[in-house]
């Protein structure tokens, strides 16, 4: 009867921490929207350029959602109890044989989303990469490749982690990852920022080392970053010129790719969340009316997203 109700008692704690991380994650979207709403309405009455204004909306969202949003995510979640580690020491060894598997899921997950596009009348919109080449490349260095992996390493994986995994280790890096997945609310993200935010929580549940985790997805972020830069550089050369940085971005990429899937099993026991046997407690987190609040959200956001970029500028 007493281990019943230990039992049941648990499950309501981690019910309540995924409900906590659940709106946490809600809380640096509405942030974000709104900074971003409230600058574009500002930036109507400026006499900006296209790629002026595609600048100056990064910069919002990064100070909306990294600077104030998940801060104030952090404040939802601080008085949660946490899981009490021991953290390994960086090893760049380590972290060489990590850095190929990032490429594996990153792939994995486009062509996830290449696949379900092929089902769609007028395909999945890259959004991301619409946004990259609208903007500069200074904006974005520090926006996607130094100031988003910082905050949303600390928020997905050492803040929310820290506070589920006492409940169910294989259940923290999942739920931490399909939040993950649901913050980038955009279709063409969806799938490999979720295969991404598996390996970078089990990473981080394995070592409980964060600089492993900002490391990967700062370098994984920067390769976006240099791509669309250079192609930029090099567009004035022709069609030609573009074509042959293309075809080497993408030899580059999937080089890695196949490197990473031989390290993913390879060296599958040093990334691999813990098993456990807590499979209830892990059930929990989905049970909080916060996580089913934040889905719809998100959700609905994606659909939006997709609808919005398939209206022709007028």
């Amino acid at each position: 009867m007493i281990e019943t109700e230990n039992s049941l008692c648990l499950q309501k704690s981690a019910k309540r921490a995924a409900g906590r991380s659940s709106l946490s994650v809600l809380v640096a979207l509405a942030a974000g929207y709104l900074v971003v709403s409230l600058s574009s309405a500002v930036f109507a009455f400026l006499p900006l350029t296209p790629k002026g204004l595609s600048n100056a909306t990064m910069i919002s969202n990064m100070i909306g959602i990294d600077l104030v949003g998940i801060p104030l995510g952090y404040l939802l979640l601080r008085s949660l109890p946490r899981a009490q580690v021991e953290k390994e020491p960086f090893r760049f060894k380590t972290f060489l044989q990590f850095l190929p598997c990032c490429f594996a899921l990153g792939v994995a997950g486009a062509m996830i989303s290449t696949l379900i596009s092929s089902f769609l009348p007028s395909g999945l919109n890259d959004t991301v990469t619409e946004f990259l080449e609208g903007s500069g490349i200074a904006v974005s260095a520090v926006s996607v490749v130094i100031a988003a992996p910082i905050a949303e390493e600390l928020l997905f994986r050492k803040w929310i982690i820290d506070r589920l995994e006492g409940y169910s280790p294989i259940g923290s890096v999942l739920f931490s990852a399909i939040l993950f997945g649901l913050f980038h609310h955009n279709f063409s993200q969806l799938f490999y920022a979720f295969l991404l935010g598996f390996f970078f929580g089990s990473v981080y549940q394995r070592t409980h080392n964060i600089l492993y985790t900002i490391l990967l997805h700062v370098v994984f972020n920067s390769f976006s970053v240099i791509m669309v830069a250079l192609l930029s550089v090099l567009e004035p050369y022709g069609e030609v010129m573009i074509g042959a940085a293309s075809a080497m971005f993408g030899l580059v990429e999937f080089t890695l790719a196949a490197l990473g899937v031989v390290f993913l099993i390879v060296f599958r026991s040093k990334w691999f969340p813990k098993r456990d046997k807590a499979k209830e407690n892990g059930k929990a987190f989905y049970r909080s009316v916060w996580f089913y609040i934040l889905l719809s959200v998100c959700l609905l956001l994606s659909v939006l997203v997709e609808v919005l970029s398939s209206v022709p500028s007028i």
